[in-house]
């Protein structure tokens, strides 16, 4: 079932949340909506649930409409086969797991003989067939989250919806619970899509990426796209590029770092006028000898050293008083100190000149 909102607009009061947002979203696709707190997504989502009632615009799901404000449409969540897991699992402690579950069917009376087989194959989906009988205040965070998990499968819908269902969770377990919803997606097929701040989480999850800012989308595209060419360096910013310096345009070539005299050649960009960053990724950096020369080399002296297990992030101050911020193998960690002085290599292909700020999607 695919989903296709357009020209959506929310307010609260004079505040705008959802900004003229236009997503398509195709069958049995999965995908993210990512941004920062307060960008819109989770309104998204509950505009197409029908937890919100836009100013404008439209919702479609398989070709119907489920809201139009032009034509009067706006039904009601029972009445649009959704599935939506939220942030808090909302699990009644007093009931089993078995009976958890069974809650959206025995609203619905569905016949007993068919409400225990779907139970238990949606048990079985999850992973916790052996768990029907127990009470759900003896489960841990893990097994409450797939109980809230099933209790919308259970009911077939068309359209699966989860906000941030993974945020209270340790970082091991979310880890784990995230590779296994994907399994599940893939394997039923589902149309989803998935609110998250955490673009660890959307990188695992997404068939493609929508990052929003200010309640549009600014960027859409494939985890590969969004996390190797991001559109302006506020996005790059999001999505965890840790050097991100205003520069100069000396030629098509070469950039100069703000507030230094350092140039670097960098590879074909198309990105013009006054307002450019250079953007560049830790890992994309190497750390030399002092004395190491070449192209785009800039010495430094090493001011911080935080091993991080499989890496050891540096802070290099260079003599021009900007900070790299270099994210080395764990191996650096033996040849490279606290208070070394060091070169920072930059390759031209690693640097990305990007605007600023960038028009919606």
């Amino acid at each position: 079932m695919n989903i296709e909102v357009e020209n959506l607009v929310l307010k609260y009061g004079d505040s705008t949340a959802i900004d003229n947002l236009n997503l398509t979203v195709e069958d049995g696709e999965a995908v993210v909506l990512l941004g920062q707190s307060g960008c819109g997504k989770t309104s998204t989502m509950r505009c197409i649930a029908g937890l919100e009632e836009p100013a404008s615009g439209s919702v479609r799901i398989a070709g119907d409409y489920v809201f139009d404000s032009a034509k009067g449409i706006d039904k009601p969540p029972h009445q649009r086969n959704i599935g939506m897991v939220f942030q808090s699992y909302a699990i009644w402690p007093h009931l089993t797991v078995f009976e958890n579950v069974a809650f959206p069917l025995t609203m619905k009376r569905t016949p007993k003989s068919e409400m225990r087989q779907r139970v238990t194959e949606t048990l079985k989906l999850v992973g916790l067939d052996h768990l029907a009988e127990r009470g759900a205040s003896m489960l841990s965070g893990g097994q409450m989250q797939r109980v809230a998990l099933a209790r919308s499968l259970v009911m077939q819908p068309s359209v699966l919806l989860l906000d941030e269902p993974l945020s209270n969770l340790d970082a091991r377990l979310r880890d784990r619970l995230r590779i296994e919803l994907r399994e599940l997606q893939l394997e039923l097929g589902l149309t989803s899509i998935y609110v998250t701040h955490d673009q660890d989480e959307a990188l695992a999850l997404a068939d493609r990426i929508a990052l929003m800012q200010h309640g549009r989308i600014v960027q859409i595209g494939t985890p590969t796209d969004i996390y190797g060419s991001p559109l302006s360096a506020s996005i790059a910013d999001f999505l965890g590029v840790s050097n991100i310096i205003p520069v100069t345009e000396v030629d098509s070539s070469t950039i100069k770092l703000s507030g230094s005299d350092i140039a670097l050649k960098v590879g074909p960009y198309s990105t013009s006028g006054s307002d450019l960053k250079a953007c560049i990724r830790g890992e994309d950096l190497e750390l030399a000898a002092p004395e190491a020369a070449g192209m785009n080399s800039v010495p430094g002296i090493i001011t911080v050293q935080s091993f991080q297990g499989p890496t050891v992030q540096f802070h290099v101050k260079t003599n021009e008083g900007l900070t790299f911020n270099v994210l080395a193998p764990k191996a650096a960690a033996m040849q490279f100190k606290l208070h070394d002085e060091v070169t920072v290599r930059i390759p031209s292909a690693g640097v990305q000149v990007l605007p600023t700020e960038v028009a919606a999607a």
